[in-house]
């Protein structure tokens, strides 16, 4: 499958696609060819695809998705290392929110002293 097709298949841009073959996150992947340039992405890529929007949407990074897939890929991810992953994940969205929450604060303060002038 080609990269429009992917694209297409999965509704991410092709950028995306790229940056996932720049950080050895895609497999399967036929150079290309000398007539057309064009690479072939093997059917394979799909569900790691898949992997890596569903890891993003649960707040890891590409490079934490990199680690995950490939962990799931060979196996040796086990089940402490999956639990210690995924309480690593919340608390750090633990200490976003508390940062959030004290960002709010002030700009309620600063938006009440404005409306007090």
């Amino acid at each position: 499958m080609k990269i429009k097709e992917l694209s297409e298949t999965l509704k991410i841009s092709k950028d995306a696609i790229r940056l996932y073959e720049r950080m050895g996150l895609l497999i399967d992947i036929t150079q290309p060819h000398k007539e057309n340039s064009y690479k072939e992405y093997g059917v394979s890529n799909i569900e790691r695809i898949n992997v890596i929007k569903y890891s993003q949407s649960l707040g890891f990074s590409l490079k934490e998705c990199k680690h995950i897939i490939d962990s799931l890929m060979d196996g040796t991810l086990n089940q402490a290392e999956k639990q210690e992953l995924i309480e690593l994940k919340m608390k750090e969205i633990d200490q976003k929110i508390l940062s959030l929450k004290k960002t709010r604060t002030l700009l309620e303060e600063a938006l009440k002293k404005t409306c007090e002038q």
